[in-house]
């Protein structure tokens, strides 16, 4: 928080950086609750996409297998590739 600049990048922040900042609270939540449930609402959409992409990510890595690969050597390793059914999704 010591640095002035368009961009700059703070490392590292102790209490002491941060002590004199001061933070906006309001007097009413409810003038601020909508804000606060959209944030909410943003937060658990992030986490959903999230676990969807993993969930994605393990699936392909599970149906598309590891392809055949010769080494330097001349050993073949990794698995031979099976194309499955003509149409998988149907």
């Amino acid at each position: 928080m010591l640095i002035n600049e368009y961009g700059a990048v703070q490392r590292h922040l102790e209490p002491s950086h941060v002590a004199d900042l001061l933070i906006p609270v309001p007097d009413d939540w409810k003038v601020v609750r909508a804000v606060v449930r959209s944030a909410e609402a943003f937060f658990r959409s992030k986490e959903t996409a999230d676990e969807a992409s993993e969930a994605m990510l393990i699936g392909l890595t599970e149906a598309v297998p590891e392809p055949q690969v010769e080494t330097s050597a001349g050993e073949i390793v990794g698995s031979p590739v099976d194309t499955g059914p003509a149409d998988p999704i149907r």
